[in-house]
């Protein structure tokens, strides 16, 4: 950061909160513009669009990668906002296995690095071998080791050694770091300093602090090896204490089995120690072309035979000091650096398409000319809008906020059984006796629509929409696939079945423009279904409109039996025992005390689900505590959502539950299952409590959270800011619009 402010570049930062960082390693960023906050809290994202606030082309920088950051590169994606990655020798593997395993999280598990605008390499060797990682990279790569500050060695005094007892004639070897033995590989430096120390004329400093009990088997593992006299734990030391004690050293040693690319090495070679490191270290053939260090294998032999050959060379340590402080100086210098990441950034903004808006300014009071131009989407429902269910609410409910952003919304659905309905949709819908013989002229002759501004969204995986779409690829029209699910699997045989289906029985999904999906786990097994799937993707879970809760009072339990003192459990959705898991809730529910719990399961029945339930309920005694009041729509729904405790619903699969969505946005905290597509999007905002699928652990849940009022508070407060930031219809709409479009536009420049 500070490389970059001096470049004159506007840098910003954001960083966790440092509670568990132990005091001795805090430093002071009083001068840097950094901001400490929860990484875990719901508004993270929010928080970091915050910072870009007033800035007219911002970048967002990452450095490495962690799962809380997946989330907002999302976002970030979403809003048109590039960003890159540092990759702090995450894009580095040490064999195979570890090659094959990155490889395989990279491409299919996340497209975080992927979707970045560029990547920082810190050595060359990394990104020469990260075309294996990622095939295909094409976007501004950089070169850049680590900034490193080092003092002048003339204006720094060394501690006495007599001190610390070692003779002031020795000939001493230093290794700064975490005492990580696995990592650092320092159980093979203690015994291959064991191999030379024949006298007092050698010694060993390890200083930093200890890892895991490291420095308790590094001492015993001296001791045996006898050498225990001449091998010294120094403890952690930091700024002026570390220049110090590396100034009494002759040399400095780093066996690590692996490392990206470590500041202690720089720092003691930028500080004129002769240096050793282990040519696993990933800057190790670097170091060795510049004849800035010595490299050998982690193994005692070689590095016992390298510090001998060290300690008894003056003319090799000359050399090494010299052209180790060369490189450091050259390499790794502020200047060097800030002018790197300025041409970097610069890189990455020129290739960067944007379709958005900077979070500085109020999207949906924009002027320009996107957000003006007229869109004319048909919406085609794979059946008739009558029939009350999940798909046919979702797609009513995207259909309404697109509306609500200006775009021209057309729906087309088979007709109901008995004939064409009179129901006002509040918006144009053309009812047919078949989806088989729909084709693109007949559409737009019968909205009065022209290509160039217009696409179709398809609501489902549906074979019936294959004559249409090949049509719709002669005619040049685009099209959108809205996936409802039906672009995931919930095992390797289904994955299979659909890879299958997708690839070659039905091709059209493939040729989509675009795919509409719910969750991020969906857009992350889609590179497991369709691999090399080009069109652009959105994703955008179910939305909901809430009431005027004012006007809707919660409902009051006498008219459904309930003690008023009873902790209400509330399931709402059809009956369907299988795939809501419902079978699993009355079990738990009938471990739970009979005193204190109630539990409400509204909805229509499925296949006989409700006698299935009521049965099972009697067997297992609780029959008298279970309420089914059947269907319950409107007002009478907002007002049980208020009336509960807790909303538990235990789905087997579900692809984005509108009811889980409701009730995440009214606050009420929710228990689910860590099978459904919406578990990763949750856990992640730490929105809801996810259980496996099992009864005990359900049931353990649902009493933690009756036995604590503020754990209930905290996590209804966090599933209802993640409801408002990702099932918003205002912000959907705007998506919605931003991705038609983009596509549009991208099919213009294709006809050239």
């Amino acid at each position: 950061m500070k490389a970059q402010m001096q470049q004159g570049i506007d840098v910003r930062g954001l960083s966790p909160l440092a509670a568990s960082i132990p005091s001795a390693q805090w430093r002071s960023v009083e001068r840097l513009p950094i901001r400490e906050m929860d990484f875990y809290a719901p508004n993270l994202c929010q928080s970091a669009m915050d910072l870009a606030a007033g800035c007219q082309r911002p970048i967002f920088h990452f450095h490495g990668f962690a799962w809380r950051f997946a989330r907002l590169g999302r976002e970030l994606a979403k809003a048109g906002i590039p960003y890159v990655i540092t990759s702090q020798g995450q894009l580095h593997y040490r064999r195979t296995g570890h090659w094959a395993e990155k490889f395989v999280y990279i491409n299919f598990v996340t497209r975080f690095f992927r979707n970045a605008g560029g990547i920082h390499f810190l050595t060359r060797r990394e990104k020469d071998r990260c075309r294996y990682l990622i095939p295909g990279w094409k976007k501004p790569a950089l070169v850049q080791a680590n900034v490193v500050g080092v003092p002048d060695p003339g204006t720094v005094s060394p501690p006495s050694r007599e001190q610390y007892g070692i003779p002031a004639r020795a000939f001493v070897f230093a290794y700064l770091g975490r005492l990580d033995i696995k990592h650092k590989g320092l159980d093979v430096l203690v015994k291959g300093f064991a191999r030379v120390q024949s006298d007092d004329n050698l010694y060993l400093l390890l200083i930093g602090p200890d890892r895991a009990g490291g420095q308790r088997l590094l001492q015993r593992l001296a001791q045996r090896l006898k050498c225990g006299g001449q091998v010294q734990f120094l403890g952690p030391h930091f700024d002026d204490s570390k220049w110090k004690l590396l100034k009494m050293a002759d040399a400095f040693i780093s066996p690590s089995r692996w490392d990206a690319f470590p500041s202690a090495v720089a720092e003691a070679m930028g500080f004129g120690l002769p240096t050793i490191v282990s040519e696993w270290m990933n800057p190790a053939l670097e170091y060795v072309a510049a004849g800035a260090a010595m490299a050998v294998r982690t193994s005692p032999g070689a590095l016992g035979g390298a510090m001998h050959q060290l300690a008894n060379d003056p003319h090799l340590r000359q050399s090494l000091s010299e052209h180790g402080r060369k490189y450091v100086l050259e390499e790794c210098s502020p200047q060097k650096a800030g002018a790197c990441f300025e041409d970097f950034y610069r890189q990455v903004l020129r290739e960067q398409k944007v379709f958005s808006h900077p979070p500085s300014q109020p999207r949906a009071n924009l002027p320009d000319q996107a957000a003006r131009a007229v869109v004319n989407v048909i919406h085609l429902f794979p059946y008739s809008p009558v029939v009350s269910g999940g798909h046919s609410n979702a797609i009513r409910s995207f259909i309404a906020c697109q509306k609500a952003k200006g775009i021209n919304v057309v729906a087309i659905a088979p007709k109901a059984e008995g004939g064409a309905t009179e129901t006002n949709w509040e918006f144009p819908l053309v009812e047919v006796d078949s989806l088989w013989n729909l084709r693109w002229a007949a559409i737009a002759d019968r909205f009065a629509i022209a290509p160039g501004d217009s696409l179709l969204n398809f609501h489902s995986v549906n074979y019936r929409f294959a004559p249409l779409q090949s049509d719709l690829r002669r005619a040049g029209i685009p099209y959108v696939l809205t996936s409802h699910g039906q672009l995931n699997f919930r095992s390797a045989l289904h994955g299979f079945r659909k890879f299958v289906y997708l690839n070659f029985v039905d091709r059209g999904p493939r040729k989509a423009a675009g795919l509409h999906i719910l969750t991020t786990l969906a857009d992350r097994r889609l590179n497991l279904l369709m691999p090399g799937y080009s069109g652009l993707r959105l994703i955008q879970g179910n939305v909901v409109q809430l009431p005027n809760l004012p006007a809707l009072p919660a409902g009051s339990r006498s008219d459904y039996d309930i003690p008023p003192n009873a902790f209400v459990l509330v399931f709402l959705g059809r009956l369907d025992v299988r795939v809501k898991g419902l079978d699993l809730l009355v079990e738990a529910f009938s471990c739970l005390p009979a005193d204190r719990f109630r539990l409400v399961m509204a909805g229509p029945d499925w296949k006989g689900g409700k006698a299935r339930l009521e049965q099972l309920a009697e067997r297992l005694g609780c029959r008298n505590r279970i309420h089914f009041p059947g269907p319950v729509y409107g007002g009478e729904k907002w007002s049980l959502l208020r009336m509960a405790d807790l909303f538990v619903s235990p789905s087997r699969w579900d692809a984005f539950s509108i009811a889980h969505a409701e009730a995440l946005a009214l606050g009420l905290p929710l228990v689910t299952s860590n099978k459904i597509n919406m578990a990763q999007d949750l856990r992640e905002a730490d929105a809801a409590l996810l259980t496996p699928l099992a009864v005990e652990p359900l049931a353990k849940a649902i009493c933690s959270l009756e036995a604590d009022e503020e754990l209930r508070r905290t996590l209804g407060n966090r599933g209802k800011a993640w409801a408002e930031l990702n099932c918003n219809p205002e912000r959907a709409g705007l998506l919605f619009r931003e991705f038609y479009q983009a596509i549009l536009e991208r099919t213009r420049n294709a006809r050239g």
